[in-house]
C-alpha cells in the first residue's frame, strides 16, 4: 500500500519557508530622495520606487554578532535576485549565524542623477547601513561588525559605501541619519565603475590601473576581500588591481581572489572546484579579520 505523501509535502513546505526571509524593512520613512512615489515591491527586479529590506536572522543559538549587507548587481538598471545568488548568500551566511539583509535599492538609473548612475542606489545603501545599525540591539548583532558584499554594480555600491562613508550621499531626514554609515568590512565581487573608463559605463578593456575619482579613501575605509575573474569582458580586472593597490598603500588590510578561466557574474556558481570556492572564502576571511 503506498504512504501518504502528505506529510512530505508538509515538510516541503516547511524546508522552503525557512529558507524565506524572515520579514521586510522599508529604507525610508516616506518617499525617498527626489522620489514622487513609493510602492511596495517584494524581491522586484525593476522600478523599484519603495527601496527595502530583506532580513535574515540567524536562530538565536547560532549568532555570532555580526551583520552583512548585501547589494544585488544588474548594471543599476535593474536587479539581479535570482534565488540562485545572493539570496542563497544570505541563507548560507544566516546559517553560520550572521543577521543578513538583502538591499532593494532604486533602479533604474534616476535622470535626476546625471552621469552618477549610482546615485540613487547609494543613497538607499547608506540609509541602510544606518538603519541596521540602529536595529543592531533589537536584531542581536554588534554594531560595529557590519560588512556588504555585492557583485558588479552592486561589488561597486559595496566599494562606494566602504570608501565614501564620511561624504552624505542625502540630506538627513531624522534621528537615523545621525547614525554612522562606515562599513566594518567588504567583499566586493568583480566590481565595476572603478577604472577612469569605467566610471559611467561598463565593457571598458582598458588596463589603466588608476582609480575613478570619485572614490575617497579615508580613515573609515574598512578591511577588503575581492573577488574577480581575470577572463571578465564586462569589467575590467585591472579594477580589482588598482583597488587592492590602493588599499595596500593606505595598509589597509586586504585579500584579493582572481580567478584564471572566470567570466563575470559567477556569484551563482556554488559548485565548481575552482571560483565556487568564492562563497567558503569570503566566509573565512571575515571570521579572520572581524573578531
Amino acid at each position: 500500500m503506498m504512504k501518504p505523501v502528505f506529510p512530505l509535502v508538509l515538510l516541503f513546505l516547511f524546508s522552503t519557508l525557512a529558507l524565506a526571509q524572515d520579514f521586510h524593512v522599508r529604507v525610508w520613512p516616506g518617499l525617498a530622495p527626489n522620489e514622487t512615489e513609493s510602492v511596495e515591491k517584494i524581491k522586484a527586479t525593476r522600478d523599484v520606487t519603495c527601496p527595502m529590506l530583506d532580513v535574515f536572522l540567524p536562530e538565536k543559538t547560532k549568532a555570532n554578532g555580526k551583520c552583512l549587507l548585501i547589494f544585488p548587481g544588474g548594471g543599476y538598471a535593474f536587479l539581479s535576485v535570482y534565488p540562485g545568488a545572493f539570496y542563497y548568500t544570505a541563507e548560507y551566511f544566516r546559517e553560520r549565524g550572521y543577521v543578513c539583509a538583502v538591499l532593494q535599492y532604486r533602479v533604474p538609473v534616476r535622470k535626476w542623477a546625471g552621469e552618477e548612475r549610482h546615485k540613487a542606489a547609494w543613497q538607499d545603501a547608506q540609509r541602510a547601513i544606518r538603519l541596521v545599525r540602529s536595529k543592531a540591539s533589537e536584531w542581536g548583532f554588534d554594531p560595529e561588525k557590519i560588512g556588504a558584499m555585492g557583485g558588479s554594480a552592486g561589488g561597486h555600491l559595496t566599494v562606494f559605501c566602504a570608501v565614501n562613508s564620511q561624504h552624505r550621499a542625502y540630506d538627513p531626514i531624522d534621528e537615523i541619519d545621525q547614525i554612522p554609515c562606515h562599513l566594518n568590512f567588504a567583499a566586493p565581487l568583480y566590481p565595476a565603475y572603478l577604472v577612469p573608463a569605467e566610471k559611467y559605463s561598463c565593457g571598458s578593456k582598458s588596463n589603466e590601473m588608476a582609480l575613478a575619482d570619485n572614490l575617497y579613501f579615508d580613515e573609515k575605509t574598512p578591511p577588503f576581500c575581492i573577488f574577480f575573474g581575470d577572463e571578465d569582458t564586462t569589467c575590467t580586472p585591472t579594477g580589482a588591481l588598482a583597488l587592492y593597490r590602493q588599499l595596500r598603500l593606505m595598509n589597509i588590510p586586504a585579500e584579493l581572489h582572481i580567478y584564471a578561466k572566470t567570466r563575470h557574474t559567477f556569484v551563482g556558481d556554488y559548485k565548481s572546484e575552482h571560483k565556487g570556492s568564492w562563497l567558503k572564502s569570503m566566509y573565512d576571511w571575515i571570521e579572520l579579520m572581524v573578531k
